[in-house]
């Protein structure tokens, strides 16, 4: 939506919403996997960046291999909205009608 607060000058709204077909975008899926298993194909940063969640004061992390991490019968979506001011540095000139 466009608002024209002058001739020069107008705000801006936008909201789009975007929904795909996999829930992997963030992810957040099924259950989470074995440490070992990710350490062996893809190294110690791989385990550390697999689950950043941490429980409690104690630090501890409360990913465990099989347990659900998240709900695989929904995909991913996402929305924004933006909100802009816009000034127009030029001459508005209609053309001539012949």
């Amino acid at each position: 939506m466009k608002v024209d607060l002058t001739a020069t000058l107008s705000l801006n709204f936008e909201l789009s919403s975007r929904y795909i077909f996999t829930d992997y975008l963030d992810d957040v899926s099924t259950v989470y996997a074995d440490k070992d298993d990710i350490e062996s194909q893809r190294g110690e940063l791989a385990v550390i960046l697999s689950d950043r969640s941490f429980s409690g004061v104690d630090g501890v992390q409360i990913g465990q291999a099989g347990r659900q991490r998240g709900d695989s019968s929904n995909n991913d979506t996402w929305a924004t909205f933006g909100v802009g001011l816009v000034y127009y540095f030029g001459d508005v000139r209609c053309p001539k009608w012949r």
